[in-house]
């Protein structure tokens, strides 16, 4: 009988191979190893919790636009343009998220098009997962989209 035949001999192999592998593994799963999750700086403003960050903000039109403005819900303007083809247009922006939310209202004038079209409006804050709403109408295009990330 070979020594590698030995059920004892296996089971010993066995277990050097697994402790060879754990610690590699333990590097990997480790809590106190982790790369920490990078959240934006956090500002206190009374009872609320205030996120500051720089962004992207990303349009994309179903048909041409004479105009476009995206607004806080504050009264601050970030992106204001004329005459817009249909397809996506990017600006960058300064971005502040109230309790993780943020609420834009969008404005787009599409002329005397009669025909219902879209926008969506994405919204990319630097090291957050972006998200993307739409706004669906003719003419005169008035919405607050809503936006919400959960970073605590």
């Amino acid at each position: 009988m070979s020594w590698l035949s030995s059920p004892l001999t296996a089971t010993a192999v066995v277990c050097a191979g697994l402790t060879a592998i754990s610690f590699p593994l333990r590097e990997l799963t480790s809590g106190s190893r982790r790369a920490p999750l990078t959240v934006p700086a956090e500002v206190s403003s009374d009872d609320e919790h205030v996120h500051e960050m720089r962004g992207v903000l990303r349009v994309r039109l179903l048909s041409d636009a004479s105009s476009l403005r995206v607004i806080t819900t504050d009264g601050d303007v970030l992106w204001e343009a004329e005459n817009l083809a249909a397809g996506e247009e990017e600006t960058e922006v300064d971005l502040r998220l109230i309790d993780d939310a943020l609420e834009l209202r969008v404005q787009a004038d599409f002329g005397d098009h009669q025909a219902d079209t879209a926008l969506f409006l994405t919204v990319l804050p630097d090291g957050i997962v972006e998200q993307t709403r739409y706004a669906i109408g003719s003419g005169e295009m008035d919405e607050i989209l809503h936006y919400e990330w959960h970073l605590h």
